[in-house]
């Protein structure tokens, strides 16, 4: 969840700073096509996926006693 909201953000601010580049520079051409967006979001997804299921793999292994006893 907290991948895909990062995404989202990342996506709208990437718009705004488009548009203030073509604002600043009207001869510079910016795009930003859908297939580049649908590839940001799914790697974004699968970056944020793949760096929690270490740590969650690693936590679901450990003891629940021992982990507690950290606290």
């Amino acid at each position: 969840m907290i991948s895909g909201l990062g995404v989202l953000l990342g996506i709208g601010v990437s718009e705004i700073i488009r548009k203030i580049v073509i604002t600043q520079y009207p001869t510079l051409q910016v795009s930003m096509s859908f297939d580049e967006l649908i590839t940001g979001l799914i790697l974004g997804l699968v970056a944020g996926t793949l760096g929690a299921l270490y740590p969650a793999y690693k936590a679901a292994r450990m003891d629940p006693v021992k982990a507690l006893s950290y606290e």
